[in-house]
């Protein structure tokens, strides 16, 4: 089904008993944005996601990332997670791979 199409009808649902047709095509437009910036992925990095892809790649474990970064090890697993999202990588090895120089 068409992206636009899709939130068209539904925006029809919505405003079925408003017979004015600019309401519909509004708010169907209204829509599709705030959809496709939910599903827009964010690709680039922040300052802190950048540092912790450069200990990555010199290959550092979580634990000393933490050390070096002052965060938990926690926090180090959710930074990496997000890095081999945007960087469309399956696991530490491809992004090292990938992004080592």
């Amino acid at each position: 089904m068409n992206f636009e199409k899709k939130y068209y009808e539904m925006a029809l649902l919505y405003y079925r008993t408003i017979p004015d047709i600019s309401k519909i095509e509004e708010y169907a437009g209204k829509l599709a944005v705030l959809r496709s910036k939910k599903i827009r992925p964010k690709t680039e990095l922040s300052v802190t996601e950048n540092e912790i892809l450069k200990l990555v790649i010199q290959g550092k474990t979580n634990k000393e990332i933490g050390e070096i970064q002052y965060i938990t090890c926690n926090t180090v697993k959710k930074h990496v997670s997000n890095i081999l999202s945007k960087l469309e990588c399956a696991n530490r090895l491809q992004l090292i791979y990938k992004y080592k120089e």
